[in-house]
């Protein structure tokens, strides 16, 4: 079997998104030590949730620009069935780092806490993602057709800035952190962007 079937197989697997889950939440892990666990179990779960959905939202992210710059023969294409299921385990860890916030702090503390901005600009974040999540079914493709469903689903586009901002407000002494996350990222969406546009040209040229 040469290296493009092999290749090809393991995109189509469905373990690929288990074997994804398992590398986004061990390198989530690899930032902290038993010391810092103990000195702030807390912090470090929010952490470790967090990072894990951020690492799995990435890894979602990439799939159309590694397969626009992959050669056609290499079998990346099962990539693709796979983007729906990332999403959502993406958001699971969202709701498991929204959830663990919430029950580490009294109500008081929840409430004074809310203008705070990486906390406003957070919950902004959670509200579109789970917005997309509830949708992200066949069911919800049928009842709003799938034009209006792609149009509903690119409000995922508004979660690099939001989720830029919220990484900055919070870690306000490491700001170059953010720039590492989604430099790149935005980097991917421009070299789409001018491979659309290009294609599109070409079309109505054609026509």
């Amino acid at each position: 079997m040469n290296s493009k079937k092999i290749i090809g197989k393991i995109a189509k697997s469905n373990y690929l998104p288990v074997i994804l889950l398992v590398a986004a939440i061990l390198f989530s892990l690899r930032f902290f030590d038993q010391i810092s666990f103990m000195a702030n179990p807390v912090e470090y779960i929010l952490f470790a949730f967090g990072n894990t959905a951020i690492y799995l939202f990435l890894i979602n992210a990439y799939i159309p620009f590694v397969l626009l710059i992959s050669p056609k023969g290499l079998g990346l294409a099962g990539l693709k069935k796979h983007r729906r299921l990332i999403g959502m385990l993406s958001y699971l860890f969202v709701v498991l780092h929204v959830a663990t916030y919430m029950l580490s702090e009294p109500w008081e503390e929840l409430a004074n806490n809310i203008v705070r901005p990486f906390i406003l600009i957070g919950m902004s974040g959670f509200l579109i993602l789970s917005m997309l999540a509830v949708t992200s079914n066949n069911k919800s493709i049928k009842k709003l057709g799938k034009k209006n469903w792609k149009n509903l689903h690119r409000f995922l586009y508004l979660m690099i800035p939001i989720l830029f901002l919220h990484i900055s407000a919070k870690d306000k002494n490491n700001p170059s952190a953010s720039l590492i996350i989604f430099a790149p990222l935005v980097l991917s969406y421009l070299i789409r962007l001018f491979y659309f546009l290009k294609n599109r040209n070409k079309s109505s040229y054609a026509t």
